[in-house]
């Protein structure tokens, strides 16, 4: 008797066990091991073992209770635990969208930019390195970056332009961004972040109508004419003079010359 205690299997009401199996993937999914699951539950291994390997249709509803109030937690893992490295990827990427480099993310998270290469395309990552990407992420989600030398700003534009080729989208895009699905992309994904700042910076992208006005908008704040607006934006001085009647945005002037102009 002793022996089917401590294997779970003696007294108590017991209680389907589908259930439990489930929730026991799922941790699994998310990095658990048999024997984290258990120190978790303050149950036996082989109890969890049991749920996945042994044909038992039910199990001890005490126990059941325990392994289903397990709500995963990377504090509960060790730092070398390989967990899906998905979470942490997007981070990376959407941080691309405002413009951070993987260098400059690398040394904000204090892990090596090789490391940072690896996510892109590894099924998993350790906890200690995702809760360190987690970290910057956290730190720089409604930041961009600085500008201020030319290789600053190198950097910068090349975050941009590689975020817009691959389709990545910034932080508000998620809701949860280890477990949403991916944002619609594609004519109704709406506008396009990433190629308005581009354009705003002077890089020659293409934007749609809504993209360009909103472009317009933001240039037009920093005073500039109609005719810097249009090398900006790659269109005609008359394409701006429309949009920018019909923004109801008058034009800017710097001097008499360019008024009488």
């Amino acid at each position: 008797m002793r022996r089917l205690v401590a294997y779970g299997r003696w007294g108590g009401a017991r209680t389907p066990i589908a259930a439990v199996r489930v929730h026991v993937m799922i941790l699994q999914r998310f990095g658990y091991t048999y024997a984290q699951i258990a120190r978790r539950a303050g149950i036996q291994e082989h109890t969890v073992y049991r749920c996945m390997n042994h044909r038992n249709r039910t199990i001890l509803a005490d126990n059941a209770a325990r392994i289903l109030a397990i709500a995963p937690s990377y504090a509960d893992l060790d730092p070398g635990t390989l967990v899906p490295a998905e979470g942490t990827r997007r981070r990376l990427q959407a941080l691309a969208c405002l413009g951070w480099s993987g260098a400059a993310i690398a040394a904000i998270a204090g892990v090596s930019l090789d490391t940072v290469h690896r996510i892109s395309s590894a099924p998993t990552v350790r906890v200690v390195v995702r809760n360190a990407i987690t970290a910057a992420y956290d730190r720089l989600w409604n930041q961009e970056p600085p500008t201020d030398t030319k290789a600053q700003r190198q950097s910068r534009t090349f975050a941009l332009h590689t975020a817009q080729a691959a389709g990545w989208v910034p932080p508000l895009a998620w809701d949860d961004i280890d477990t949403d699905p991916e944002p619609q992309q594609g004519e109704d994904a709406g506008v396009d972040e990433i190629a308005i700042a581009l354009a705003v910076d002077g890089q020659p992208v293409r934007l749609t109508r809504e993209e360009r006005h909103i472009a317009l908008r933001e240039l037009h704040a920093f005073g500039h004419l109609d005719s810097e607006l249009a090398a900006r934006l790659g269109v005609d001085v008359r394409t701006i003079d429309r949009d920018r009647k019909l923004l109801g945005l008058p034009a800017n002037y710097w001097t008499e010359h360019e008024a009488a102009a």
